[in-house]
């Protein structure tokens, strides 16, 4: 059975903070949203990416926002695992072109002017958990050994604050 704790302060009166279309991959485009407290309080808040909705955890001194979901298991028949999520944004117009710099095995829409980047990391087995620790966002986008799957989104996010 596949165990971990995720440590997460009490919830967060949340609100839209940023917006956007994330690329899928595919040509069509996914639905991002991020909702905190506010830009500075958004640990305890969450980031929907589509269907998926993934509980912000940590935020780096250099402001990459850090977030997790559970997956698998129960009736699904998919195997358990845990996706790790890595944002960043300028909170702004500014943007930039090229694949960002953390690792990932594809990147999608990066080709394209972008404000903002999600990565995900799908970490399956309990072993591949414990050998990440209980922070394992820095390890995640310098190496994606760890990881089943891995892909960074490029995108522009709008704030809506």
């Amino acid at each position: 059975m596949l165990a971990i704790a995720l440590l997460l302060p009490g919830e967060v009166a949340s609100k839209e903070l940023l917006s956007g279309a994330v690329p899928d991959g595919e040509g069509g485009a996914i639905v991002f949203r991020l909702d905190g407290e506010s830009r500075e309080k958004v640990v305890g808040g969450r980031i929907l990416l589509g269907d998926g909705e993934y509980t912000i955890a940590r935020v780096s001194r250099l402001g990459l926002i850090g977030a997790h979901r559970l997956g698998g298991g129960g009736d699904t028949g998919e195997e358990r695992h845990v996706e790790y999520l890595v944002f960043s944004s300028s909170f702004s117009e500014q943007s930039a072109t090229g694949k960002p710099w953390v690792a990932a095995e594809s990147a999608h829409g990066c080709d394209e002017p972008y404000n903002s980047f999600v990565a995900i990391y799908r970490v399956e087995g309990e072993e591949a958990l414990v050998a990440l620790g209980p922070i394992p966002y820095g390890t995640l986008t310098e190496d994606v050994s760890h990881t089943a799957d891995s892909r960074v989104l490029c995108f522009m996010a709008r704030p809506l604050e």
